[in-house]
C-alpha cells in the first residue's frame, strides 16, 4: 500500500516538555498530524493487524541541509493516528530515501 503525505515534521519538533505536565505534542505536530491524517484518510487505506515493513520516501522541500531519519517518528505515528497500525511496534523493518514525492508505501511483513 502507497499513500502520499505532506512533509512530516522533523522528531525534533514534534513533543515538548512542559512542567507539571510531562513530554506533550507540540502545536505545529498537531497541526501537521490533522492535514496529514485527513489526506490519508481520502486515499484507499488498509488496515494491518500483524508485522509490517515501512518505507518512507521524502520530497527535499528546499536547499537547506537535512536528516532524512528525523521523519521517520511522525510518519510512523501517523499510520497509528489513521488506524492503519494499531501501534508503531508492528514496523518490524524501516526504510527512508529521498525521492520525488513523500510517501509512505507498507507492506505486510
Amino acid at each position: 500500500m502507497k499513500l502520499t503525505i505532506p512533509y512530516p515534521v522533523p522528531a525534533h519538533a514534534c513533543f515538548r516538555n512542559l512542567t507539571g505536565k510531562g513530554r506533550v505534542k507540540t502545536s505545529r505536530y498537531r497541526t501537521w498530524i490533522r492535514a496529514a491524517g485527513n489526506e490519508v484518510m481520502a486515499q484507499r487505506r488498509e488496515h494491518f493487524d500483524g508485522d509490517v515493513t515501512l518505507s518512507l520516501i521524502a520530497k527535499r522541500p528546499d536547499k537547506r541541509r537535512r536528516d532524512l531519519d528525523n521523519l521517520l517518528k511522525a510518519s510512523q505515528d501517523l499510520m497509528v493516528h489513521c488506524g492503519i497500525l494499531d501501534d508503531d511496534q508492528q514496523i518490524i523493518k524501516v526504510s527512508a530515501e529521498w525521492g520525488s514525492e513523500t510517501a509512505i508505501e507498507i507492506e505486510a511483513a
